[in-house]
């Protein structure tokens, strides 16, 4: 049962005797847009009938029944009408049966167990103001814009990163070296204990004086030893023959196992810190529990123990492989054998099927550049595609002003130490800061973060005062000269809505529409720290941009002004980057004028 514009209607899936999700037809998937109200329910009138949907199993769904003593499946019964989103607008269901986070757009699979056989079937949530591949396009962006931009401004830059892409909930957790070791580690363990078995070794003479009347190996050194050292009159300088281990064979595989080694012992390190990180996160949210609804709270507890679990997992099979490795590496044949001069494998080691595998492996951990590893909460903050769109406008916004020749100098992802041989991202969290600059003006980009109001006083980091209760932009950009002189802002507000929607549309907090609240941003506000003469009609905030991702069906505007200064652009990927880059251009060149305006006699906030 889908609900759309408060139109109800029912449509049936399909079953299929096999998981044919790959290649069926996507015409034949019932698609359910985003943010709409549905249940679904299997009817059967036999009650041992069942149905599984994994990709719900961290979403807390009311009347399901746990399948294992860990709840980390669930099963569906027959005759009921599961709440699978509700939102908790929906007055006419009960607060506790609310199913309120949003199911992530993407297809998302039933498993229908009946008479002990499976059936399959399918729906498809879809993005409500984007199509799905501009979703796509746009979660892609965000990584790869986040590390691109990280990259560059590093001291040690690298030519290829490899992807970490995104996937069950708890992957992201593991960086790239972890899931390698992890995919290999069998592999890696069948080769080396091959070649622990058939040790490769050549037969070695070590030489010694020994007493003429012993019986004793006589060979060519032992005859011109009996001429060139005639002191030694009675005794024979013989041969004891040995089997020696330190050949190039096994100094590779030496090689081989330390490498290993170091990179199990540095990822066992790295994701006890993530750990760390994980669970004093989820402690800090913990403390506002109280504002979370039901249905969120379990989502958050559920990925938490999810991410916990993949992280200990990862770190127990990493101890044992560096366990095991570290036994082999003390073995007779190995103890001894020094590491390879030579940093080119023979061609001959090169042809043997077992010690390529390993210097493949090698190779993929050895000749690694600098890694870049994401905070935790990029696992999941794309699962809500109002907070996706507000997070890729942010770095859409901070790629056009660096375009513009503003260069970051510190913040957020710019906070990095140089010389750091991996660099942990930080999220994008509310009040996230960058500082940029250029030969003329700094600026100070902002996200998501409250204007405050009287008694406080404006600061360097945060300018701006409103008497409106509307006080929350997206992103700001504060303007400065060089000499920290505060010029003004420019305030961006993203909003996950059509343009007609944005025109019309009543704030949630019943403040008015939502017009009324861009022109507050621009008509509330002022600053205490500004040093113009007496000049009128300056308005601290010298624009409003509101970045929207699509038009009506029957419009194709690109960039709108209403009155006061307030602008509607398009953005969405692949559309609208140059349009935002001129408006800013032009905004921040208006306010770079206002510098002819400062009373220099008054002295400026350092």
């Amino acid at each position: 049962m889908e609900q759309n514009k408060g139109q109800k209607y029912e449509a049936s899936l399909k079953l299929y005797s096999q998981d044919v999700l790959t290649s069926i037809d996507q015409r034949d998937i019932l698609s359910i847009p985003e943010y709409s109200y549905f249940d679904i329910q299997m009817s059967s009138s036999n009650s041992d009938d069942r149905f599984l949907i994994p990709e719900l199993d961290d979403y807390s769904v009311d009347n399901r029944v746990a399948t294992s003593k860990s709840g980390a499946q669930f099963a569906y019964y027959p005759n009921i009408a599961y709440i699978l989103f509700s939102g908790s607008w929906n007055h006419q269901i009960e607060s506790s049966k609310h199913q309120d986070v949003p199911l992530t757009p993407g297809f998302y699979t039933i498993q229908v167990i009946h008479n002990n056989k499976s059936y399959f079937a399918y729906w498809q949530v879809v993005p409500k103001d984007l199509n799905d591949e501009e979703w796509k396009l746009m979660r892609r962006d965000v990584e790869d814009k986040v590390r691109g931009l990280a990259l560059e401004y590093s001291v040690h830059k690298r030519n290829v990163v490899r992807a970490l892409e995104l996937g069950q909930v708890g992957d992201n957790y593991l960086d790239d070296d972890t899931a390698f070791l992890l995919s290999q580690q069998s592999e890696i363990q069948f080769a080396v204990e091959q070649l622990r078995n058939e040790a490769k070794f050549r037969i070695s003479k070590s030489y010694s004086w020994k007493p003429s009347g012993m019986k004793a190996e006589i060979d060519q050194t032992t005859m011109r030893m009996i001429v060139d050292r005639p002191d030694k009159k009675g005794s024979l300088y013989s041969p004891t023959r040995y089997l020696e281990f330190n050949v190039p064979a096994n100094q590779w595989l030496k090689l081989f196992i330390v490498t290993i080694v170091d990179v199990c012992v540095s990822q066992v390190s790295r994701i006890t810190r993530v750990l760390e990180k994980l669970k004093s996160s989820f402690q800090s949210v913990s403390q506002y529990r109280g504002k979370r609804t039901p249905s969120e709270w379990h989502f958050i507890e559920e990925s938490y123990s999810r991410g916990v679990s993949v992280l200990s997992e990862a770190m127990a099979s990493l101890q044992k492989l560096r366990y095991y490795l570290s036994d082999v590496l003390h073995d007779d044949f190995l103890s001894s054998v020094q590491l390879p001069s030579n940093t080119s494998l023979p061609k001959i080691l090169m042809l043997n099927p077992i010690y390529n595998l390993l210097y493949k492996s090698y190779s993929s951990l050895k000749h690694r550049s600098q890694h870049i590893l994401f905070d935790d909460y990029y696992s999941k903050y794309w699962k809500k595609t109002a907070q996706l769109y507000e997070i890729w406008t942010y770095i859409q916004t901070l790629d056009a002003l660096i375009q513009l020749g503003y260069v970051p100098r510190s913040g957020w992802i710019y906070d990095q130490k140089a010389g750091e041989t991996s660099l942990l991202l930080p999220f994008l969290d509310e009040g996230t800061q960058v500082h940029l600059s250029n030969s003329s003006l700094s600026l100070l980009l902002t996200y998501n973060q409250p204007i405050k109001s009287r008694p406080s006083r404006s600061t360097h980091d945060r300018p701006l005062l409103t008497y409106s209760p509307r006080n929350k932009p997206d992103i700001r950009i504060d303007v400065f000269t060089l000499s920290n002189d505060f010029l003004g802002s420019i305030v961006l507000d993203a909003k996950y809505k059509k343009l007609n929607k944005l025109l019309s549309e009543r704030t949630t907090e019943g403040h008015g529409q939502l017009a009324d609240q861009f022109r507050a941003y621009r008509d509330d506000t002022y600053s205490t720290i500004t040093t113009f003469k007496r000049v009128a009609d300056i308005r601290i905030v010298e624009s409003v941009l509101v970045l929207y991702p699509s038009n009506p069906v029957d419009q194709s505007v690109s960039v709108r002004e209403s009155a006061n200064h307030v602008y509607y652009i398009q953005l969405k990927p692949k559309t609208g980057f140059a349009n935002l880059m001129d408006k800013l251009q032009e905004r921040i060149a208006n306010l770079h004028e206002r510098e002819t305006l400062l009373d220099n006699d008054i002295s400026s906030p350092k």
